[in-house]
Protein backbone atom coordinates (compact mmCIF):
# COMPACT_ATOMS: atom_id res chain seq x y z
CA UNK A 1 0.00 0.00 0.00
CA UNK A 2 1.55 3.33 -1.02
CA UNK A 3 2.27 5.88 1.67
CA UNK A 4 0.37 9.16 1.55
CA UNK A 5 2.69 12.01 0.76
CA UNK A 6 2.64 15.20 2.81
CA UNK A 7 1.35 17.26 -0.14
CA UNK A 8 -1.86 15.29 -0.65
CA UNK A 9 -4.06 16.91 2.05
CA UNK A 10 -3.05 20.34 0.72
CA UNK A 11 -4.02 19.31 -2.81
CA UNK A 12 -7.50 18.36 -1.64
CA UNK A 13 -7.82 21.59 0.37
CA UNK A 14 -6.77 23.68 -2.65
CA UNK A 15 -9.28 21.87 -4.86
CA UNK A 16 -12.05 22.54 -2.31
CA UNK A 17 -11.09 26.23 -2.07
CA UNK A 18 -11.11 26.58 -5.89
CA UNK A 19 -14.52 24.90 -6.09
CA UNK A 20 -15.87 27.24 -3.39
CA UNK A 21 -14.54 30.32 -5.23
CA UNK A 22 -16.12 29.10 -8.47
CA UNK A 23 -19.49 28.48 -6.79
CA UNK A 24 -19.41 31.91 -5.10
CA UNK A 25 -18.58 33.61 -8.42
CA UNK A 26 -21.46 31.87 -10.16
CA UNK A 27 -23.89 32.84 -7.40
CA UNK A 28 -22.69 36.47 -7.49
CA UNK A 29 -23.12 36.65 -11.27
CA UNK A 30 -26.59 35.13 -11.18
CA UNK A 31 -27.89 37.43 -8.44
CA UNK A 32 -26.18 40.73 -9.30
CA UNK A 33 -25.98 40.58 -13.10
CA UNK A 34 -28.79 38.33 -14.29
CA UNK A 35 -29.08 37.70 -18.00
CA UNK A 36 -32.58 38.06 -19.37
CA UNK A 37 -33.19 35.22 -21.77
CA UNK A 38 -35.85 34.86 -24.41
CA UNK A 39 -37.43 31.99 -22.47
CA UNK A 40 -37.80 34.19 -19.37
CA UNK A 41 -39.34 36.98 -21.42
CA UNK A 42 -41.81 34.66 -23.14
CA UNK A 43 -42.84 33.18 -19.77
CA UNK A 44 -43.58 36.62 -18.28
CA UNK A 45 -44.10 39.19 -21.09
CA UNK A 46 -45.38 42.02 -18.85
CA UNK A 47 -42.32 41.94 -16.60
CA UNK A 48 -39.77 41.94 -19.44
CA UNK A 49 -41.44 44.42 -21.82
CA UNK A 50 -38.87 46.68 -23.58
CA UNK A 51 -35.92 44.84 -22.01
CA UNK A 52 -32.83 43.64 -23.83
CA UNK A 53 -32.94 39.84 -24.13
CA UNK A 54 -30.44 37.26 -25.34
CA UNK A 55 -31.12 33.97 -27.03
CA UNK A 56 -28.87 31.76 -24.94
CA UNK A 57 -29.77 28.67 -26.93
CA UNK A 58 -29.45 29.52 -30.59
CA UNK A 59 -32.73 29.51 -32.44
CA UNK A 60 -33.26 28.67 -36.07
CA UNK A 61 -34.47 30.93 -38.83
CA UNK A 62 -37.93 29.64 -39.74
CA UNK A 63 -38.48 32.08 -42.59
CA UNK A 64 -37.07 35.31 -43.98
CA UNK A 65 -39.63 38.11 -44.27
CA UNK A 66 -39.47 41.53 -45.90
CA UNK A 67 -38.93 43.42 -42.60
CA UNK A 68 -37.07 40.71 -40.65
CA UNK A 69 -37.23 37.02 -39.86
CA UNK A 70 -39.38 34.51 -38.04
CA UNK A 71 -37.32 32.81 -35.34
CA UNK A 72 -38.06 29.28 -34.13
CA UNK A 73 -36.94 28.92 -30.53
CA UNK A 74 -38.13 25.66 -29.04
CA UNK A 75 -41.85 25.44 -29.74
CA UNK A 76 -42.23 29.20 -30.28
CA UNK A 77 -42.29 31.14 -33.55
CA UNK A 78 -41.25 34.73 -32.81
CA UNK A 79 -41.21 37.62 -35.30
CA UNK A 80 -37.93 39.57 -35.29
CA UNK A 81 -37.99 43.03 -36.85
CA UNK A 82 -34.71 44.10 -38.35
CA UNK A 83 -32.78 43.01 -41.39
CA UNK A 84 -30.21 40.23 -41.26
CA UNK A 85 -28.55 39.98 -44.67
CA UNK A 86 -26.88 36.57 -44.33
CA UNK A 87 -29.79 34.67 -42.75
CA UNK A 88 -31.41 31.85 -44.68
CA UNK A 89 -34.20 29.51 -43.55
CA UNK A 90 -32.74 26.72 -41.39
CA UNK A 91 -29.67 28.69 -40.23
CA UNK A 92 -28.84 28.79 -36.55
CA UNK A 93 -28.84 32.31 -35.15
CA UNK A 94 -28.21 33.98 -31.80
CA UNK A 95 -29.76 37.35 -31.10
CA UNK A 96 -29.68 40.29 -28.75
CA UNK A 97 -32.93 42.20 -29.13
CA UNK A 98 -35.54 44.31 -27.37
CA UNK A 99 -38.48 42.21 -26.26
CA UNK A 100 -41.99 43.59 -26.70
CA UNK A 101 -44.84 42.18 -24.63
CA UNK A 102 -46.88 41.58 -27.78
CA UNK A 103 -44.45 38.74 -28.55
CA UNK A 104 -42.02 40.20 -31.07
CA UNK A 105 -38.36 41.26 -30.97
CA UNK A 106 -36.61 44.39 -32.19
CA UNK A 107 -33.18 43.34 -33.43
CA UNK A 108 -30.05 44.95 -31.96
CA UNK A 109 -27.34 42.34 -32.74
CA UNK A 110 -27.34 39.03 -34.56
CA UNK A 111 -24.85 36.28 -35.28
CA UNK A 112 -25.62 33.68 -37.92
CA UNK A 113 -23.84 30.36 -37.41
CA UNK A 114 -23.32 28.97 -40.91
CA UNK A 115 -22.29 25.31 -41.03
CA UNK A 116 -22.95 24.79 -37.32
CA UNK A 117 -23.95 21.12 -37.58
CA UNK A 118 -20.76 20.26 -39.46
CA UNK A 119 -18.65 22.04 -36.85
CA UNK A 120 -20.40 20.14 -34.05
CA UNK A 121 -19.82 16.78 -35.77
CA UNK A 122 -16.15 17.58 -36.40
CA UNK A 123 -15.66 18.68 -32.78
CA UNK A 124 -17.36 15.55 -31.44
CA UNK A 125 -15.20 13.28 -33.59
CA UNK A 126 -12.02 15.05 -32.52
CA UNK A 127 -12.98 14.90 -28.84
CA UNK A 128 -13.76 11.18 -29.15
CA UNK A 129 -10.36 10.43 -30.73
CA UNK A 130 -8.51 12.44 -28.05
CA UNK A 131 -10.48 10.73 -25.26
CA UNK A 132 -9.74 7.27 -26.67
CA UNK A 133 -6.03 8.06 -26.92
CA UNK A 134 -6.00 9.45 -23.38
CA UNK A 135 -7.76 6.39 -21.91
CA UNK A 136 -5.39 4.13 -23.83
CA UNK A 137 -2.28 5.79 -22.32
CA UNK A 138 -3.45 6.81 -18.83
CA UNK A 139 -5.46 5.42 -15.94
CA UNK A 140 -6.99 7.12 -12.91
CA UNK A 141 -5.64 6.20 -9.47
CA UNK A 142 -8.51 6.62 -7.00
CA UNK A 143 -6.23 6.30 -3.96
CA UNK A 144 -4.07 9.27 -4.93
CA UNK A 145 -6.72 11.05 -7.03
CA UNK A 146 -4.72 11.66 -10.19
CA UNK A 147 -3.91 10.07 -13.55
CA UNK A 148 -0.96 7.72 -13.99
CA UNK A 149 0.65 6.60 -17.19
CA UNK A 150 -0.17 3.00 -18.09
CA UNK A 151 2.77 0.64 -17.98
CA UNK A 152 3.59 -1.18 -21.20
CA UNK A 153 4.00 -4.95 -20.92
Amino acid sequence: MPAISNGEPWRLLRAAIYALILAASMKYGATNHPRVTLDLALANPQKYDNMLVDTVVEGRVFSVEQNGIILRSGEHLIPVRGRIESADPGDFISLRALFHKQGWLELKEARVAKGRRGKIVLSALTATVVLCLFVRHYRFDFRRLFFLERRRA
